[in-house]
């Protein structure tokens, strides 16, 4: 027996609860483990075909708002309807290494569907569904954590008079046997 459509009532009920991983592209060997960001927001579109109201748990995992939770809203759809919007992920911090074998440069969007039931007699059929459609737009980033490659430079082997007047009052003379020189620097870019 094989049933595509009926009338019954349904039950309040979760018909989906899963972890959706989005990879992005970067230039090849960038590895982002971690963002900031300072503003912008995650634009939804989303439409349920399923006769009865859904409510959409959205969470980012690993994420952490300025107040130290994790990102994490609510939507109620409405049946057959496209519902529009946006939430802020304003000064949010984003933990792109958590899939396994890929620890860098996903971002996870977990997402729980919840079927709310009226207890009156609807159609169903093995058709319904929830379409999303979800854009990350204005980003402005206060940080960006990751390996972003490697570059080599060779330095010309070269000797350096260093004048330090103390050493005019000792006499002879001073060796120094494989000097070292650390040279610290910052680098910085930014995107867009």
């Amino acid at each position: 027996l094989v049933v595509h459509s009926a009338t019954a009532i349904t039950t309040t009920q979760t018909v989906a609860d899963t972890i959706h991983w989005t990879s992005f592209s970067v230039p090849n060997g960038i590895e982002v483990t971690n963002i900031g960001v300072l503003t912008g927001h995650l634009d939804y579109n989303v439409i349920s075909a399923f006769p009865e109201p859904v409510v959409v748990n959205l969470s980012l995992p690993g994420s952490q708002t300025s107040w130290g939770a994790e990102w994490a809203q609510t939507l109620t759809i409405v049946p057959n309807t496209l519902t529009t919007g946006n939430f802020s992920l304003n000064d949010l911090s984003l933990d792109l290494s958590q899939q396994q074998g890929l620890p860098f440069n996903s971002l996870p969007l977990s997402y729980e569907i919840l079927l709310l039931s009226s207890g009156q007699p609807v159609v169903v059929d093995s058709s319904q569904s929830v379409s999303f459609n979800f854009g990350l737009n204005n980003l402005v980033m206060d940080y960006v954590y990751g390996f972003f490659g490697t570059d080599s430079f060779a330095l010309p082997a070269d000797t350096s008079e260093i004048d330090l007047p103390f050493l005019d009052k000792l006499s002879g003379s001073i060796v120094f046997t494989e000097p070292s020189l650390t040279l610290s620097f910052s680098n910085q870019t930014t995107l867009g």
